[in-house]
């Protein structure tokens, strides 16, 4: 995307947000690549902001990676899985 877009944004697949694209708004998506400016809530598989990229918004994703010369103003939640933790909380 290298325009404009308001309003949520939900795909399966790849968003990306090229050097002067805008986004004023929510994403949802498998990858979400920032180039350019996001203003909103990110969720993913794999989100990346790229040098010159700015994130405005928490992101949830359970992996994240900020370039040299990217930005994220916002909070990180990374969901993931430990080798061995089964969620089990008992003691045997």
């Amino acid at each position: 995307m290298d325009g404009l877009v308001e309003g949520d944004v939900a795909v399966e697949g790849v968003v990306k947000v090229g050097p002067v694209g805008k986004i004023n708004a929510a994403v949802e998506a498998d990858v979400v690549d920032v180039s350019g400016l996001l203003k909103g809530a990110v969720s993913g598989s794999d989100v990346a902001v790229r040098d010159g990229g700015t994130i405005d918004g928490d992101v949830r994703a359970p992996r994240v990676a900020i370039d040299d010369g990217g930005v994220l103003n916002g909070g990180v939640q990374m969901d993931f899985e430990l080798p061995g933790d089964r969620g089990d909380s008992s003691d045997g």
